[in-house]
């Protein structure tokens, strides 16, 4: 397995994790490996609507957030580590 903190599946660690950041209260519950992408969803209570195909309010569901996991120079994504020192996972 590669040692790369930004590979996939050495990210998938992080699944479960809960963490307050950027103002809520967030769980890691996927991370994709297009992108790759960290995916959060809200742990507070917070909700958001959810549309159907066609754009129209379908639901309430939890918020969820999209975290890329690198820049568009290759390098870890700003959010990203601002997410894993939320996390206590790498010093500011």
């Amino acid at each position: 397995m590669s040692q790369d903190p930004l590979d996939p599946a050495r990210l998938r660690m992080l699944l479960g994790l809960r963490l307050d950041w950027d103002g809520c209260r967030w769980e890691v519950i996927e991370v994709l490996t297009e992108g790759p992408t960290v995916v959060l969803r809200a742990a507070d209570g917070r909700r958001a609507i959810q549309p159907n195909q066609h754009g129209e309010a379908l639901r309430r569901t939890p918020a969820m957030r999209e975290v890329p996991v690198l820049d568009a120079d290759g390098g870890p994504h700003p959010a990203l580590l601002e997410l894993l020192e939320a996390a206590g996972l790498i010093q500011p």
